[in-house]
């Protein structure tokens, strides 16, 4: 999937990041949110992608998922 035509890496990622926090796989989250920081995407648009699967998936989703990117981005 990954290597498909049509959405560059960087986009694909945010796909997938949006669907794992709607669906709630938060421990993928996890490691697709590194990914995405990996690959360009800063905190800040990370936040807002994921206050806007809020707005389809509901609030503890994306509540949840917030916590993940705090997790990753201050840990300890």
């Amino acid at each position: 999937m990954w290597n498909r035509p049509g959405l560059d890496l960087k986009y694909r990622s945010l796909v997938v990041v949006s669907v794992l926090a709607a669906t709630g796989h938060n421990q993928e989250l996890k490691t697709h949110l590194r990914g995405a920081l990996n690959l360009g995407w800063t905190v800040d648009e990370l936040r807002e992608a994921l206050l806007q699967v809020g707005a389809y998936a509901g609030f503890s989703a994306a509540h949840e998922a917030l916590d993940v990117l705090s997790e990753i981005v201050t840990p300890g």
